[in-house]
């Protein structure tokens, strides 16, 4: 089990767990930082079950600035050393310090997971409820961006299906986008979509 976290002590900003043992739980730090506040945000598993990747949080204290909203990717089952780093350009900031909180107040409203990253085929995809990005997942170049609308972490979810359609929850639709890029859908919901995931 892979978990990203926030760095309350120490560097450690993801753990392994093991699943037949859920108390053997082994602390990484991903980014190679020794101070904390490296809170992560999204969490994506390849596919391919080669590597995972993980977003921190922009944050408010510690030597953080160095890996705002930087995207890491990291080789399973041992994540670390890094792979790859990304600069995202998106804006997620530590949830606490943010209003609105992008976490369901039914949820508490404090947690920093959100549903906004996938690695599929070529591509890491990273969504912040308004705009989806595209990477390369090998190189870390980034490829386009594909302007959803509607109000940062206000919602989320994004999946892509094995052609390449990417589904995107933006309020109370999820939208979904060809591999061109281009809007094929809008399918209406009778809630606010914060997650999803492609059965």
């Amino acid at each position: 089990i892979i978990v990203g976290s926030g760095s309350y002590t120490g560097g450690a900003q993801a753990f392994t767990v093991d699943q037949n043992n859920l108390s053997n739980v082994v602390p990484k730090n991903v980014f190679n930082e020794s101070n904390q506040c490296h809170d992560i945000a999204l969490t994506a598993i390849d596919d391919d079950g080669t590597a995972c990747y993980f977003l921190a949080t922009q944050s408010v204290c510690g030597n953080a600035a160095l890996h705002d909203n930087e995207i890491v990717k990291c080789p399973l089952p041992n994540l670390t050393p890094s792979l790859l780093s990304i600069s995202s350009g998106f804006t997620f900031r530590e949830v606490f310090y943010m209003i609105p909180h992008y976490t369901p107040p039914a949820l508490g409203g404090y947690s920093h997971g959100f549903n906004g990253m996938k690695a599929k085929g070529c591509y890491l995809y990273g969504y912040d409820g308004n705009t989806i990005k595209i990477w390369d997942k090998h190189t870390g170049t980034f490829v386009t961006s594909v302007a959803v609308g509607g109000g940062l972490f206000d919602s989320g979810g994004l999946d892509v299906d094995e052609c390449g359609n990417i589904y995107a929850g933006n309020g109370n639709t999820i939208k979904v986008y060809n591999p061109s890029y281009s809007l094929i859908n809008t399918i209406n919901l009778n809630g606010t979509v914060y997650d999803l995931k492609l059965g």
